[in-house]
């Protein structure tokens, strides 16, 4: 699946999640599934060889090879947690861990059952209590047929759990530097646990906050250097910004977002007077109130924002392909000014083109352009380019030094063509030829995991 599919699945996926109460959030449900297809998929390449030179009932494991027959290994079989000391505040109990260890068992895929492929290997890497539950991360080969592979696997139960008591609650390739496990509730609270290699440092940021000069501040709540981060999460109304940073020696592992599971009740309220409030001074044709809440909504799910001090503005909305389109912007009281582009795909479908973090000072005379996505969600030489009032005229200049002259409608909008391999800056001219303001043109995103402003192309600085 491509960057840009899994973009557009995650926005409809969010926007689905928004009217239904008490679920898990969708595009974390999705993103956990889709990581598991894709080793199943690397793993079905190994399949296939190994299909070449063996039965089919041996491969599936419906005929168990004997222990001491050869494997095929998936790939490169090293982990960072494949030993070590085990860690947690059950470290010490190896009556429990001893009966843990047993009852573990294997992964059933669409390939079969992986079994575990030598019980003597399996290796507890991390077992504690976190905020009324009980955790285990091991480590496990595993075996299907010929083919041999190993996964790290989250079991969970309630605090004070017996091993019997213990049941899966995800898994991933060992292979990986760094194991996560996420869990929130908005009522209840929830926790981060970041498991790297001993001796690296792990840092967790569980909330964000957009800052007026333009960019995001991390709020550190815990720092660990034995390679386990355990955070405490409070209740939140909206998906919690849990981020972390895992190192060793200086060398960074892992620094980024922290995916998982999220329970709320609660849709956004997006009632007429937020619309009419956002409406007000918005230029160029109106929007569907439907389809400009799906638009808000979204917007704010992605900055993980409520409507709580938060004001709302629609800057332009019209058409593109003769189908809706919106530039937003949401600022949080005493923050920065977070931009949003959309436009409809389809009957059903949006694509999100722009998410961008500015300074306060100025946003809302700063001209915006964004590189419009394909019916595919891929990038295109299409730039959209909004002027705010007062601008006569529009530049686009290309790293290359060339320059296009936009033509724009009486709403501020215009459009012109940019390779998608050029870097280019809009600025806009007042009807004297006064420079008011200019605004990189950013790349599209290819991972929207994140906050916007957490990285180089959807952030403004100065």
């Amino acid at each position: 699946m491509s960057d840009y599919t899994e973009t557009a699945v995650r926005h409809a996926l969010a926007c689905t999640a928004e009217t239904l109460p008490d679920t898990d959030d969708a595009w974390q449900q999705f993103t956990r599934a889709e990581h598991s297809h894709r080793r199943t998929r690397h793993r079905r390449g190994a399949i296939a060889a190994a299909f070449l030179v063996a039965a089919i009932a041996v491969q599936t494991n419906v005929l168990p090879l004997p222990g001491w027959a050869p494997g095929i290994a998936v790939a490169d079989t090293w982990s960072a947690f494949a030993d070590g000391p085990v860690r947690g505040n059950l470290s010490s109990d190896t009556a429990w861990l001893a009966d843990f260890r047993t009852r573990v068992h294997g992964l059933h895929d669409g390939d079969g059952l992986w079994r575990v492929a030598d019980r003597s290997s399996i290796h507890v890497v991390y077992a504690g209590d976190v905020a009324g539950h009980r955790l285990a991360l091991v480590y496990v080969p595993l075996r299907l047929g010929l083919i041999t592979d190993a996964d790290v696997i989250w079991y969970e139960g309630r605090a004070n759990a017996s091993p019997s008591q213990m049941v899966m609650s995800g898994n991933d390739d060992a292979s990986v530097p760094v194991a996560t496990l996420l869990q929130d509730d908005s009522d209840t609270g929830g926790f981060a646990v970041v498991v790297g290699a001993p001796g690296t440092d792990v840092s967790i940021s569980g909330s964000a906050t957009y800052a007026a000069t333009g960019v995001v501040e991390h709020h550190q709540t815990t720092m660990a250097s034995n390679g386990v981060g355990v955070a405490v999460l409070p209740p939140s109304e909206v998906t919690p910004a849990v981020t972390t940073h895992v190192a060793h020696n200086g060398h960074v592992i892992y620094d980024g977002p922290l995916l998982g599971s999220w329970r709320a009740i609660s849709a956004y309220d997006i009632s007429s007077a937020i619309l009419t409030a956002a409406m007000r001074g918005a230029r160029g044709p109106a929007l569907d109130p439907i389809v400009l809440r799906t638009f808000i909504a979204a917007a704010l799910n992605s900055s993980h924002l409520t409507l709580q001090n938060v004001t709302v503005n629609v800057s332009w909305s019209g058409t593109i392909d003769r189908q809706p389109a919106v530039l937003i912007t949401l600022q949080p009281a005493g923050g920065g000014v977070l931009a949003f582009a959309f436009h409809n795909t389809g009957t059903s479908s949006y694509s999100i083109d722009l998410r961008l973090l500015l300074p306060a000072a100025g946003a809302n005379q700063r001209p915006i352009a964004w590189r419009l996505r394909g019916q595919n969600k891929d990038q295109t030489n299409t730039v959209i380019v909004t002027a705010p009032t007062g601008a006569a005229t529009a530049v686009v200049t290309v790293a290359d030094g060339t320059t296009h002259s936009v033509a724009l409608d009486a709403s501020g909008h215009g459009t012109t063509d940019i390779p998608v391999n050029q870097s280019a800056v809009v600025t806009t001219y007042a009807a004297n030829g006064t420079v008011l303001a200019s605004t990189p043109v950013p790349e599209i995103e290819n991972d929207e995991a994140g906050l916007p402003g957490d990285t180089p192309q959807t952030r403004i600085v100065g």
